[in-house]
């Protein structure tokens, strides 16, 4: 599951802390010191980040989620006559035949531009649910330049288990399916060594939203997507790890 504004929120949390921390350190200081000056920027400092770090980013943080969230769109039934395209925060479908589109084109290393027959376009982007799906899923008629063919073609190429989420979609150092980055190149890593990233981002991927909801390791049927998942894959946390991570962050 996705928790795009929570994570984010307790980032910029930890940050107001650190610098409220540091302003308060500066006012100490400067009175053990007889140092007005310093009391006065550490009183400013201190300040400013509260009001600039919790107020402005956090709002800023929660205005992407819900921008990000209401442009979110769903490929899906994709089939040899065209695909379905469901936006999420209209709740609506719309079908697209492959027979209406004259081109797809590779845009800014991995958008891709359908180009239909009455000149309109429309782009689908790595956070598109199904964007692997449909990648794969496009005949090569409408593949016209070699940029977008090799694009197809190698992304499903030397793929390995992703040790998150046990499907074989991991490409280099991110997996395609749940999209997890390596230790070394995420951003904004809390944890201080692989293992504990690892246990983080399980505990993320397989949280529950309510009590109802059921912790699931193991597909139960290979869901609808182009990764096979490695039957040999075992995580790393348990079921009562997920449920307590799911019912202290996230269960109403």
């Amino acid at each position: 599951m996705s928790q795009i504004s929570t994570k984010s929120q307790k980032r910029v949390d930890q940050l107001l802390v650190g610098l409220i921390v540091i302003g308060v350190g500066l006012v100490w200081f400067s009175i053990y010191d007889a140092k007005w000056i310093l009391a006065s920027i550490g009183i400013l400092l201190a300040g400013i980040s509260y009001y600039f770090f919790r107020t402005r980013i956090k709002n800023r943080v929660k205005t992407f989620s819900e921008k990000f969230m209401g442009q979110m769109e769903m490929v899906k039934d994709i089939s040899s006559t065209g695909f379905k395209v469901f936006k999420l925060n209209e709740q609506t479908t719309a079908l697209h035949q492959w027979k209406d589109i004259d081109e797809v084109v590779l845009k800014d290393e991995t958008d891709l531009v359908f180009k239909f027959n009455n000149r309109e376009e429309k782009v689908f982007g790595f956070t598109t649910i199904g964007y692997y799906k449909l990648l794969k899923n496009i005949p090569q008629e409408k593949l016209k330049d070699t940029d977008t063919k090799t694009y197809q073609q190698t992304t499903f190429e030397n793929l390995t288990t992703c040790p998150t989420c046990g499907y074989i979609a991991y490409k280099k150092t991110k997996c395609l399916s749940c999209r997890t980055e390596s230790f070394k190149t995420a951003i904004f890593v809390e944890e201080e060594n692989e293992a504990d990233y690892m246990r983080q981002e399980q505990l993320e991927y397989f949280c529950t939203d309510h009590k109802d909801e059921a912790v699931e390791f193991y597909p139960k049927k290979e869901k609808d997507d182009i990764f096979e998942f490695d039957k040999n894959w075992k995580p790393i946390v348990t079921e009562s790890e997920v449920i307590k991570w799911g019912k202290e962050n996230y269960w109403d």
